[in-house]
């Protein structure tokens, strides 16, 4: 058996592809929702990071979560994700959150560790809101 057409067209396709590290945050949300009977609570978020590139981010690099007044929340490490859409996943709690809207700031390689073939797409901005009141609606299903 030799090379098919194909695989002839993969090789030349992959020889040229440069290696590449992208880290991106995705999402983060409080995890269960955030309610409050008017006092400060205690917020769990959970926040998921990937790395769209096509290899291994392989050094360790921070993740930093900032409030609505630049005050740092929390931060992590992350010590390897892979590429091709790998996700890392983690926790961070936040203790005293007021009632309200608060924005969010997730900043990816916070302390620039990683070199990225794009730096653009480090940091994403959320609100998170933290309820005072609630509603119940009822669930209907198909059977």
């Amino acid at each position: 058996m030799g090379l098919t057409p194909l695989g002839n067209y993969w090789i030349s396709y992959t020889t040229v592809l440069r290696e590449e590290v992208n880290l991106r945050p995705l999402r983060v949300v409080a995890d269960p929702p955030a309610f409050s009977n008017g006092e400060p609570v205690t917020v769990t978020l959970r926040l998921q990071v990937s790395n769209s590139g096509n290899i291994a981010a392989s050094r360790p690099f921070t993740v930093t979560l900032y409030d609505d007044t630049d005050h740092q929340i929390g931060s992590f490490l992350v010590s390897n994700l892979e590429g091709c859409g790998g996700v890392f996943e983690e926790l961070i709690v936040w203790p005293g959150v007021a009632p309200g809207a608060h924005r969010i700031r997730v900043q990816v390689d916070s302390t620039d560790e990683i070199a990225e073939t794009r730096e653009d797409d480090n940091e994403v901005f959320a609100t998170l809101l933290v309820a005072t009141s609630r509603i119940y609606l009822p669930l209907v299903l198909k059977q």
